[in-house]
């Protein structure tokens, strides 16, 4: 195998990790929902997975930023996450519509709760 055979492959595996760690980072642009720019690999938690911030100093921040947005799309890493700022939304999604939103991203293993009590 000869150089050139090599740079391709190599060339090859780094488009493929890249493909993967933003293949998903269109999602809330095609559905017409503003937000930042993620970065490949830490989406945009970049600050809090380093510990250079706090998640809710982070978050306060996207508040202030969009301030005119009812929502706002982000990642965290390759997750689609949505902040929900509208009282009315909120409301609905917590009260009326709880069903269509039942999966809040926050699960519990039935493994580690057993040995609990």
């Amino acid at each position: 195998m000869g150089p050139f055979e090599i740079l391709c492959g190599i060339a090859a595996i780094l488009f493929a990790v890249y493909y993967y760690l933003t293949s998903t980072y269109d999602f809330w642009k095609s559905r017409g929902i503003r937000g930042p720019q993620p970065i490949p690999g830490f989406g945009n938690f970049k600050d809090v997975l380093l510990n250079k911030k706090a998640a809710g100093v982070y978050l306060m921040d996207m508040y202030n930023e969009y301030k005119d947005e009812s929502v706002i799309g982000i990642f965290v890493r390759k997750t689609p996450i949505l902040i929900v700022k509208d009282a009315d939304l909120i409301k609905d999604i917590l009260i009326k519509d709880f069903s269509k939103f039942a999966d809040r991203g926050l699960s519990i293993s039935k493994k580690v709760c057993a040995k609990i009590f």
